[in-house]
């Protein structure tokens, strides 16, 4: 970091000294135009009113302030003066002039010019003032208190601008090492406020970064905590059963009953139906791409439904869809099918008995919307956000009974977004609990 301060430092020293210099010596030896032989412009201007003088004179003519002011240029800015000097010694128009030469002897100097020459007694005084700068620049010493005042402005003007472009950058720098420490709560965009650059947004770009880092890390950790939940259940409750069977053996002389084989084997399958489940939303998770192709959603709804309803069957429940009667789209049948399949055949496992799970499907100029509306308890208000969410399971559907595995709406969810679509739930007045999925992308209607 130390050494990034000191190349930006000395770069922008050497940037503004180097400047300095050769606009320094480009001024004193840039060559005049070759074709311009004239005097300086006070100068000029003094030779101008002598020879209006002159003529006057040989016309026998009086000069007069008043035309001489209108003929000539007797003053330019404060920066040149020209003053025309009566036989009495007062300048024509009354100003004042520095009168400390002895115009009787002085002719010409840097800055000065005196003419007098055939003026009858008149004397003209040609005058360049100075800037103050100019005026410092002539004093003994001058040029080098004002080079060394250049020194350290520059200096002081360098390190202001280093600092101000280090200090949030080792800033970052010590943030990027407590979070490789593991400290995820690190924060540099206050430290950097009241700016409005680059910096300032990558302060906040980071800040940003360290926020979604944590809360990945943060569903890491209860993907794994539930993920060892749900293991551990039907886990458990194999060994129960076998620890059963084996006592059932002992008392029975080696004879087991065909009920504990059923319950060992419906718990293995559940089993076996949870981790599959865990690995289609780990490849969802980690997948970026999908298949599209051709696929009629309506139909293939119609099919999920017409499965389902075989399934509800015993309960009198059914699975019904409305609305358009045809929608072709691209999409990834097989993610889309998954997709609404866990969202129906969810709807239809809490809708009460007796009553149809509805399938609406609507669609706008450039999207598809799916409702899928059921008649069961619906979902706590404040458990809606979190039921897309990996092994999250409302409170009142932990015991198992209702089956599932508390991922398929995490699939859903996934699976809806990599087509760039949303999906979402809202409990409905009269009981009960929709899913809307919205799908975009160009319909191609009958």
């Amino acid at each position: 970091m130390y050494r990034f301060f000191r190349r930006i430092f000395l770069s922008v020293w050497v940037i503004i000294i180097t400047t300095a210099l050769l606009t320094g010596i480009v001024a004193r030896w840039l060559p005049e135009d070759a074709t311009n032989h004239q005097l300086p412009f006070y100068q000029q201007l003094a030779e101008n009113v002598a020879f209006g003088i002159r003529k006057k004179l040989a016309q026998g003519q009086a000069i007069d302030a008043q035309n001489m002011a209108q003929e000539h240029i007797l003053q330019a800015d404060n920066v040149i003066q020209v003053y025309v000097i009566a036989p009495d010694g007062k300048d024509i128009l009354g100003r004042e002039y520095d009168n400390k030469f002895d115009l009787a002897t002085v002719h010409d100097k840097d800055g000065l010019t005196v003419i007098r020459e055939g003026l009858g007694g008149y004397v003209v005084i040609g005058v360049r003032n100075y800037f103050p700068i100019a005026k410092l620049l002539i004093m003994p010493w001058a040029r080098l208190i004002l080079g060394l005042t250049a020194l350290v402005v520059s200096i002081i003007v360098s390190l202001a601008l280093s600092r101000f472009i280090v200090k949030p950058v080792r800033l970052l720098r010590e943030a990027g090492q407590k979070v490789a420490s593991g400290d995820l709560s690190i924060s540099v965009s206050h430290q950097v406020q009241g700016r409005r650059d680059d910096i300032a947004l990558l302060a906040k770009d980071f800040d940003f970064m360290t926020e979604q880092i944590h809360n990945l890390l943060e569903k890491q950790k209860r993907l794994m905590r539930d993920v060892s939940h749900e293991l551990r259940s039907p886990l458990a409750r194999l060994q129960a059963l076998f620890s059963l069977a084996r006592q059932k053996l002992d008392k029975q002389g080696g004879q087991l009953e065909i009920e504990y084989i059923d319950r060992m084997e419906g718990e293995s399958e559940q089993l076996n139906s949870l981790i599959e489940r865990i690995l289609v939303f780990t490849r969802l998770e980690s997948g970026k791409e999908i298949h599209r192709h051709t696929t009629d959603l309506v139909d293939l709804l119609n099919v999920i439904a017409e499965d389902a309803s075989i399934e509800g069957y015993q309960q009198n429940k059914d699975v019904q869809v409305i609305g358009v009667e045809k929608c072709v789209m691209e999409l990834d049948s097989a993610l889309i099918q998954s997709a609404f399949e866990n969202i129906i055949r969810n709807a239809l496992r809490y809708t009460k008995p007796g009553t149809n799970v509805t399938v609406k499907v609507s669609h706008s100029n450039s999207d598809v919307k799916v409702e899928i509306c059921d008649h069961g308890p619906g979902v706590p208000e404040q458990e809606l956000a979190l039921i897309f969410e990996p092994f999250f399971r409302v409170e009142a559907s932990r015991q198992h009974k209702m089956g599932g595995g508390g991922i398929g709406l995490a699939i859903v969810e996934r699976a809806i977004r990599l087509h760039q679509g949303t999906v979402k739930a809202e409990n409905v007045s009269d009981g009960g609990l929709k899913v809307t999925v919205t799908l975009p992308g160009a319909i191609n209607l009958p």
